[in-house]
């Protein structure tokens, strides 16, 4: 079993991988327009309780990246002193459908208005304040 990460060592690996992280959106000519400062906002870093991988790998924290819509991983190998990020899968959307009302009416939120299940127009005989 590989020793757990020091506190020194996982603070330097997180200022580490959130500076590769900026410094990838920095280059990138997509976000040529974005400011350093704005770039700081906006790609941060997460602490998360240390937890064990395998092969001596220790997960420390996690890095999103609003500008490239990502979010990494933050593993670290306190022997070797190596670190890497793995992109973590974006969870799938899921969408709620709208509650129907016993007659087949919802309230469209988005519309402000009750529609007909299936109308492609809203139904202006009732209030617009959902019941």
């Amino acid at each position: 079993m590989a020793d757990r990460p020091s506190g020194t060592l996982i603070a330097a690996a997180m200022r580490c991988a959130l500076a590769r992280r900026r410094a990838l959106s920095t280059n990138d000519p997509r976000f040529a327009a974005v400011s350093a400062a704005a770039i700081a906002e906006r790609v941060t870093g997460v602490v998360v309780p240390v937890r064990q991988g395998h092969d001596g790998w220790w997960r420390i924290g996690a890095i999103v990246d609003d500008l490239a819509e990502g979010e990494w991983a933050v593993w670290v190998d306190p022997r070797r002193r190596r670190l890497r990020l793995v992109r973590t899968p974006a969870p799938p959307v899921e969408e709620i459908a709208p509650t129907p009302r016993p007659d087949g009416r919802y309230f469209d939120g988005f519309r402000r208005r009750w529609v007909q299940a299936g109308a492609a127009t809203p139904d202006e005989s009732e209030s617009t304040e959902p019941a």
